[in-house]
């Protein structure tokens, strides 16, 4: 027997919309016959147009760099002697706000404080938060 329950927007015991948070990064989810699914985590939901660079090892690090340009992070490789990453595109769902380097390497903008990369979209959403652009 289905008992209404007009105060939570659907019919109890069902959660209404908002009662409805994916596991792994805490965004609502979509609501389906009988079952819900994350637009974000499952890719359906549109790119982050915010992009920077990183040197990628393979390692998800907490406080990574994310440079301006791909030129940018080559460069900051090349001078670290970090021949083991690969610069990779980043995405963030909020702009970067740029700055000159203040380091002993000139003329590249990094972001202006460091960020937590992760390989893809599923991580919870967070200040200072990107991850890997898909290929």
């Amino acid at each position: 027997m289905t008992i209404l329950a007009p105060d939570r927007g659907l019919c109890a015991p069902y959660p209404s919309m908002s009662d409805m948070f994916c596991d792994t990064c805490g965004r609502p989810m979509t609501l389906l016959f009988v079952s819900a699914v994350c637009d974000w985590c499952e890719g359906t939901a549109p790119m982050p147009e915010h992009r920077g660079w990183c040197i990628w090892d393979g390692v998800r690090a907490i406080y990574r760099y994310v440079f301006r340009t791909a030129e940018d992070a080559e460069t900051y490789r090349s001078a670290n002697d970090m021949d083991g990453g690969e610069v990779r595109p980043v995405l963030s769902e909020a702009p970067f706000n740029w700055r000159p380097s203040a380091g002993s390497i000139v003329d590249i903008e990094v972001a202006d404080q460091l960020y937590d990369v992760f390989p893809t979209r599923a991580f919870r959403a967070g200040d200072r938060r990107a991850f890997l652009q898909p290929s």
